[in-house]
C-alpha cells in the first residue's frame, strides 16, 4: 500500500502507537531548532536523519516537523523529508529496516485485525476458538516457543524427529501429532545438509525407527530443509541506537515461509539468527516479536532451539541470559540429560523433554527418552527400572571405591551423622561422580545390610584406638560368613 491510499492515516497512527512518542516529545522541547530562514534545508536534513535513525517513516517525520514549525510550508517539508529519507535509506540501510517496525505488507495485514483500542464488549462478536496443537500441551500450532538444551542433550535430533512426524502425520516419541500431514520447514543454521540427511536417514531407516519402514524418503515431500550452515544467518541485529532491526536474511526467512506456507517452522539455532545482546531484555523482546510476526502473519507454529546458560543448567530452569527469553516466548521446552538416572559407567543415559513454561497448556508434561540406533525412543517401564537398578549399583560401586581410598589414606569416615559422616564426605569429594549425599546414604544402608562394609577398630594418626567404616574383606568359601568382630 502506498502512503497516499485511504489507509494513510491508519498507517501513521499505527506507527505512532509503536515508536513515535519519543520523537514527538523531542520536537516539542524548547531547545528544538524550528525550521525557518535560510537554514531550513539544513535543519530539515539534520532532523530527518535523527528521526530516521530512530526508525521513523518519512511521512511521520514530515508530520512531526510540520507541527513543530507551523509557519513553514508543510508541502515543502514533506517533499524535502522524503528526499532525505530515501537517500539515507540507500546509503545507510543498516540503521533502518522496514521490518524493524511494520513493513507495507504487514500494515495491510495488521489493519484487518481488531484494533488495539476497543471496548471489551466487542469481544462478544468474535467466534470462540480452541487452542490448536501440533503436539498436545507441548507445541502450539499458532505461536512461537523456545526449546532450550545443552549440546548433546538431543534438541536437534528430537526436533528433526518431530519434523518427520508432523510432515507424515505420524506419532512423535510415542505422542500423537497432527491428524493429516502438514508442511514443515527446518532452518538448519548449524549442521550441513549431509549431516541433516544422516540424522533423517536414521529416523526413517534405522533399526529403532518408529515407523517400521512405512515412511520413505518419498513421503517427506512436505518437509523442507533450508541449509544455512555456511551462511550468515542473522535475521536481526542491534543498530547504532541499540534497537533490534531486521536484516535481509529476515526477508529471506519471510519469503520462504510465505512461499511454502508451512504449518510448523523450526529454527536451529537461536544464536545463529539473533545478533543482539542476550542479556538485554528490551532487545530480546523486540527479537521475539519479530519471530512471532511469522506465526501471526502466516498462521504457523514456530520452535527456536537455544542453549541455556551455566546457571540455567545448574538450577534446572534451562534459562539463558535475560529472563526476557522465557517471558517473551509463549512456551518453553527444556531438553536435558537426566543426571540422576544416567550416572555410572554402565548406566543407561536417560534424556528428557520437559515443558518449563506453557501459556496454553499445563507446564508439567515431560517425556523420558533413551538413544537407540541413531534416534530417541520413549523410555519403557522395564527400561526405567533397569536404569534405576544400574544407577543404584553404580552408587554402591562409587561408595566402595571412595571408602577404600579413604582407608588407604588412613582417613576416618563413620555411619554416624555427626562427625565424618561417610555419605556427606563422599558427596563433597571431587570423584563423587555427581552422586548426592542422599544417594550415598541409600548405598551405605544397602551395603551395611549386605555386610559389605562395617565399623572396625583401627589406630588413628595420633596412634590412638578409634573406629571407622571399612570395606569387609574375608577369605573362605561361599558359605563362609565374614568376621565382624
Amino acid at each position: 500500500m502506498s502512503i497516499s491510499t485511504p489507509n494513510k492515516n491508519k498507517a501513521e497512527d499505527f506507527q505512532y502507537h509503536v515508536d513515535v512518542q519519543r520523537a514527538e516529545q523531542m520536537a516539542g522541547a524548547k531547545d528544538f531548532k524550528r525550521i525557518r530562514g535560510p537554514k531550513a534545508l539544513e535543519l530539515i536534513t539534520q532532523h530527518t536523519v535523527k528521526f530516521y535513525k530512530m526508525g521513523l517513516l518519512a511521512p511521520t517525520i514530515a508530520r512531526i516537523l510540520g507541527r513543530s514549525s507551523p509557519e513553514f510550508d508543510s508541502d515543502k517539508i514533506t517533499l524535502l523529508v522524503s528526499n532525505v529519507w530515501e537517500r539515507w535509506k540507500k546509503l545507510r540501510p543498516t540503521l533502518f529496516a522496514s521490518e524493524s517496525l511494520i513493513d507495507q505488507e504487514d500494515r495491510d495485514h495488521a489493519f484487518d485485525e481488531e484494533p488495539s483500542d476497543f471496548p471489551a464488549s466487542r469481544l462478544a462478536d468474535i467466534a470462540d476458538v480452541e487452542q490448536g496443537w501440533i503436539v498436545q500441551d507441548m507445541i502450539p500450532d499458532d505461536d512461537a516457543i523456545l526449546n532450550q538444551g545443552d549440546g548433546g542433550a538431543g534438541k536437534t535430533t528430537t526436533m528433526l524427529q518431530l519434523a518427520v512426524a508432523a510432515a507424515t502425520g505420524r506419532e512423535w516419541l510415542g505422542m500423537p501429532t497432527v491428524e493429516e500431514p502438514i508442511g514443515v520447514m527446518f532452518f538448519s543454521c548449524e549442521e550441513r545438509t549431509k549431516k541433516v540427511r544422516m540424522r533423517i536417514k536414521a529416523i526413517i531407516q534405522g533399526a529403532s525407527n518408529p515407523y517400521d519402514g512405512e515412511v520413505t524418503w518419498a513421503d517427506l515431500a512436505k518437509l523442507r530443509i533450508i541449509g544455512l550452515a555456511d551462511r550468515d544467518a542473522l535475521i536481526a541485529v542491534k543498530d547504532s541506537s541499540g534497537r533490534i532491526v531486521a536484516t535481509e536474511m529476515f526477508q529471506f526467512f519471510k519469503n520462504k515461509i510465505k512461499k511454502h506456507k508451512p504449518k510448523l517452522v523450526i529454527i536451529d539455532s537461536l544464536y545463529d539468527v539473533y545478533g543482539g545482546d542476550e542479556n538485554t531484555r528490551a532487545q530480546v523482546r523486540q527479537f521475539v516479536s519479530l519471530l512471532r510476526r511469522f506465526t501471526s502473519r502466516f498462521g504457523c507454529g514456530l520452535i527456536v532451539l537455544g542453549h541455556p546458560s551455566l546457571y540455567g543448567m545448574a538450577s534446572g530452569t534451562g534459562t539463558s541470559g535475560s529472563t526476557g527469553w522465557r517471558n517473551a516466548f509463549r512456551g518453553m521446552l527444556y531438553t536435558t540429560i537426566d543426571k540422576k538416572k544416567s550416572r555410572g559407567k554402565n548406566a543407561t543415559q536417560v534424556h528428557k523433554i520437559e515443558v518449563m513454561k506453557g501459556n496454553y497448556g499445563p507446564p508439567s508434561t515431560a517425556i523420558e527418552l533413551i538413544w537407540r540406533d541413531g534416534v530417541f525412543v520413549p523410555l519403557t517401564e522395564e527400561e526405567a527400572q533397569d536404569a534405576k537398578a544400574k544407577t543404584a549399583e553404580a552408587v554402591k560401586e562409587k561408595f566402595l571405591e571412595l571408602l577404600a581410598s579413604f582407608v588407604s589414606q588412613n582417613r576416618k569416615v563413620t555411619t554416624a551423622p555427626k562427625g565424618s559422616y561417610a555419605p556427606r564426605e563422599f558427596a563433597k569429594h571431587p570423584q563423587s561422580g555427581d552422586f548426592t549425599e542422599d544417594d550415598f546414604v541409600t548405598a551405605m544402608n544397602i551395603l551395611l545390610d549386605e555386610r559389605s562394609i562395617a565399623m572396625r577398630r583401627f589406630t588413628n594418626m595420633q596412634r590412638k584406638p578409634d573406629e571407622r567404616l571399612e570395606v569387609v574383606e574375608f577369605e573362605g568359601g561361599d558359605d563362609d560368613e565374614p568376621d565382624f568382630g
